[in-house]
């Protein structure tokens, strides 16, 4: 059986945008496990609310798929309001050994294709540029199903488009939700 279709969520780039965040941002010093040194975070409440109007509307789970692991349960959903959100195991990329060449992109392509497998249909909201490309190097060799990278602008951040595009996605390739219901919703 196929498992629930799943938005998954990264939070540097995506939810913390380095620029031009515009109105609704606050600014947060946080120190993820095992840092040494705080983080100047940026974020909007707005987005918690899109986030789980998205999801309700598409009848996907939302996922977090960062290496903020568990503290985006702990340090980012509480900030923008979202409840505690099934978490991708994706640890930080070693700077030593024979993973310590990969890419973060890579990196993080490999931990959400071993998580999801062939039987959960998703898109990933995420800045890293090479993503996608890595992704799909895993659907061909059978690694990982039907999903879609939608690469969000790390100096702007999320978007209302990114999240039309993903309903577009979910609407074509099947959903709990009613397609007609989710064309709507992406302007279609």
């Amino acid at each position: 059986m196929a498992e629930r279709p799943t938005l998954l969520i990264d939070v540097d780039g995506v939810l913390n945008p380095g620029r031009h965040r515009g109105a609704g941002f606050t600014v947060h010093q946080l120190q993820p496990t095992g840092w040494t040194r705080t983080l100047s975070v940026a974020l909007n409440p707005a987005h918690g609310a899109m986030l789980l109007e998205f999801a309700a509307a598409n009848g996907v789970e939302l996922v977090w798929a960062t290496t903020w692991v568990d503290d985006a349960n702990t340090m980012i959903g509480p900030v923008i309001g979202l409840p505690e959100l099934p978490v991708v195991p994706i640890p930080m990329l070693p700077r030593r050994g024979p993973d310590s060449v990969l890419s973060i992109g890579a990196w993080k392509a490999q931990h959400v294709a071993a998580w999801a497998g062939l039987q959960r249909r998703f898109v990933w909201l995420d800045d890293e540029h090479n993503v996608a490309s890595q992704l799909e190097k895993r659907r061909k060799a059978g690694e990982v199903g039907a999903h879609l990278v939608i690469q969000v602008s790390p100096k702007s951040g999320l978007r209302d488009r990114h999240l039309a595009k993903a309903a577009q996605w979910f609407a074509q390739n099947g959903t709990p939700a009613s397609c007609h219901d989710a064309k709507e919703q992406a302007g279609g």
